[in-house]
């Protein structure tokens, strides 16, 4: 989600299956890693240049399908396939629609959603949530990784929890971790950093945190989209 104009995060889980499994033309071997990698942002631009790095990706692996559509009926198909699409996060009915096309009317939803520094944009707090609610399988996981930005961070982790109090106690839609400390080398950075006490670093700015949503529970739009919607509009007051 918001992949920009590189798609680093989801073309690296690309390239990741890409070098377990090798398939071009009849050559296949090591089937039993299967990943669907789907880029998307708003901007016609983003969406454009990640599909000329998806078909650099795929060339540099050997592999021949980039930017192809799905068809899992297709047995000559690659198991690693990296589609471009454009998406544009709405809390309103055309999101639903939006949603509906990219996961085949919710019968291909994601086991793993990728953003990258994407909630600093608070007034798309909404529509992110109801987003990732509506392409994420029950059981599915998406990671978050963006620094804290003044408020925005717990901004949309109180916007997480609106929304998991929105409904009765079995309507809960996500668990929610915060990891700080993920990476002993990043973190080594991080307290290498600290230790310069200059004006250089911000861990406010320059330190990601990782933000971990486990989706548990049907996502509602009546109940959970509205409160999503009514949590952005309460704060902007």
């Amino acid at each position: 989600l918001g992949a920009g104009m590189a798609g680093l995060a989801g073309l690296s889980l690309a390239a990741f299956g890409m070098s377990n499994v090798h398939v071009c033309g009849d050559s296949t071997s090591s089937p039993n890693l299967d990943i669907d990698v789907t880029l998307t942002d708003g901007h016609p631009d983003a969406v454009q240049s990640n599909r000329i790095c998806a078909q650099l990706t795929s060339h540099l692996y050997g592999c021949c399908d980039s930017n192809k559509e799905r068809d899992d009926g297709d047995s000559n198909q690659s198991h690693n396939r990296i589609n471009c699409q454009r998406l544009l996060w709405n809390d309103g009915e055309q999101g639903v629609s939006d949603c509906q096309a990219l996961s085949n009317n919710g019968q291909d939803k994601y086991q793993l959603c990728l953003a990258s520094d994407c909630v600093h944009f608070q007034e798309f707090h909404a529509a992110l949530v109801a987003t990732i609610g509506r392409l994420l399988d029950v059981g599915g996981v998406c990671l978050l990784c963006q620094p804290r930005r003044a408020d925005s961070l717990d901004n949309f982790r109180k916007l997480i929890d609106a929304v998991n109090g929105s409904g009765s106690a079995d309507e809960q839609v996500f668990e929610m971790e915060l990891h700080e400390r993920y990476d002993n080398k990043l973190w080594g950075l991080h307290q290498k950093e600290l230790a310069k006490d200059d004006d250089v670093y911000d861990p406010n700015i320059h330190y990601p945190l990782v933000l971990v949503l486990r989706k548990v529970g049907d996502y509602k739009e009546n109940v959970h989209t509205t409160a999503a919607v009514k949590q952005v509009k309460e704060r902007q007051k």
